[in-house]
């Protein structure tokens, strides 16, 4: 079976995308609500313990006390007014620069509130069509064997556009016909893929195929209906939530659910490059 290797390298960088995209809206609400203890102190701690390492730790101590020290001085030649007087100062001056960083904590808080966790998700499944989509271009193209599966819907949709399309590049416009008939459905994309490489179902079990399908209808809700649940919602995941509810992703899910995406073109990828003897017809 031939097969071009880069729908899959496409996959994989967009993938990473989306879950780079899920995992700041994690780091977001460390930062947010957790004082940053799992992202920013833990960065901040490692010159700590470089200096540490180093034996630098006793040195900065010293520093620190002589200017504690120092300030105490100053406080007492200065006085108490004089100080008070430069804190409003300070505060007068900076005072923009607050109002600033308060919207933009708000704007975090908008952002952290589903927008990541939704972008993530569709941008996973939508790599994950575009895999599947550029998989069915590059089988049908590279293998007469293959075209000829699907003579029935190509002949019935191939005209001069198409083949002018691709500078009368038969082949690919072949592809082309072949991979419009991928769906975000399971059992289109089942069976396709059957078709396309004799893998007769690349969704492994059925409880896998579950699992995708509610990703599948959760990432509809999203784009279609704002995040609101309908029936075909309600149908797929067995929810008993009320319809036109909003649906709430949580950054487990949505990292599962790219997790599962990733493990089924894995398997893909690894019995297109399986010796052909091992695949069965």
């Amino acid at each position: 079976m031939r097969a071009s290797k880069l729908p899959y390298r496409d996959f994989e960088y967009s993938i990473r995308r989306a879950e780079a995209l899920a995992r700041l809206d994690g780091y977001l609400e460390d930062l947010l609500y957790n004082e940053g203890k799992g992202t920013v102190r833990a960065l901040f701690e490692i010159p700590n313990e470089l200096m540490q390492s180093l034996g630098m730790d006793q040195i900065m101590r010293r520093i620190a006390e002589e200017m504690k020290r120092e300030l105490e001085v100053q406080f007492q030649q200065k006085g108490r007014e004089h100080y008070e007087k430069t804190a409003k100062e300070a505060i007068k001056r900076l005072r923009p620069r607050l109002l600033k960083a308060q919207r933009m904590l708000e704007d975090l808080g908008v952002v952290m509130d589903q927008i990541l966790l939704e972008q993530a998700l569709v941008a996973a499944v939508s790599a994950f069509e575009v895999y599947l989509k550029e998989l069915a271009v590059s089988v049908t193209t590279l293998n007469p064997r293959i075209r000829k599966r699907f003579y029935p819907e190509i002949n019935k949709a191939i005209d001069v556009t198409k083949l002018e399309e691709y500078g009368q590049d038969a082949e690919r416009a072949q592809g082309e016909i072949v991979s419009n008939l991928i769906k975000l459905d399971t059992n289109s994309i089942k069976s396709i893929v059957d078709r396309l490489l004799d893998l007769e179902n690349a969704f492994i079990d059925r409880k896998t195929e579950q699992k995708i399908s509610r990703i599948f209808e959760t990432r509809h809700l999203i784009i279609h209906r704002a995040g609101l649940t309908d029936p075909k919602f309600r149908k797929v995941t067995k929810s008993k939530g009320a319809i036109d509810t909003q649906i709430k992703l949580s950054g487990r899910f949505v990292l599962n659910s790219i997790k599962i995406l990733k493990d089924i073109a894995q398997r893909i990828e690894k019995y297109i490059n399986q010796p052909s003897s091992a695949h069965t017809s």
